[in-house]
This record gives structure tokens, sequence and C-alpha cells, in this order.
């Protein structure tokens, strides 16, 4: 069985109940959210606005996350632990740069 990336699966219909990847939504990956809009009702056209919403919120909040992880790491890697291996003291204006951004990953 061949399979072709060039053709786009059909969007769902009532007799094709394949799932909606998200990727199938978000123009700049290829998808076309227009093509699905015009199969919801019109009480729920604002639905892919909403999926691409949350969707855009989501990614953000993850880049966020995976930035404050690595610098937090860098820190730990390149300042905190050299510092402990010497046997000295860790000034607490890194100490508190650490504390804020574990913080702030908590409140992704």
């Amino acid at each position: 069985y061949g399979t072709s990336n060039s053709s786009p699966m059909p969007p769902p219909t009532a007799d094709n109940n394949r799932k909606i990847g998200i990727n199938d939504l978000r123009a700049d990956k290829g998808g076309d959210p227009d093509r699905y809009r015009r199969l919801l009702l019109p009480d729920d056209d604002d639905l892919i606005n909403q999926v691409l919403t949350h969707d855009n919120q989501r990614r953000s909040i993850l880049t966020s996350l995976e930035s404050l992880r690595s610098q937090s790491s860098n820190l730990q890697k390149n300042v905190i632990a050299p510092k402990k291996k010497a046997g000295e003291e860790v000034s607490s204006d890194v100490l508190e740069q650490l504390k804020e951004w574990k913080a702030e990953m908590a409140t992704l």
C-alpha cells in the first residue's frame, strides 16, 4: 500500500471520522484551517480560532519553559557547581536568580 504525502487527506465528514491533527489546522505547517471552518455549524464557527489560540499559547509556554530550564541548567552547571566544588560560597544574587527561575517554571 503506497501512501503519498503530496495529496492531503480529505477533511472529516459524517462518513469519514478521521481525527484532526493540529498540523491540519496550522497554516504555517501546510494545514488549511478554512477547510475545517467550512465543515462547522455556524454556531461553532469560532472553534477553530479557539483551538489555534490555545495551541499558540501552549507553544509559547513550552518555549518559555525550555528557555528557563536551559538557563537554570547552565547556571547550575557553569556557576554553582564549580564554586561548590572549589569550596567557594555561591553569591546570594546567583541563588536568588535560580530561585526566581524555578518559581517561574512552577507557574508555567
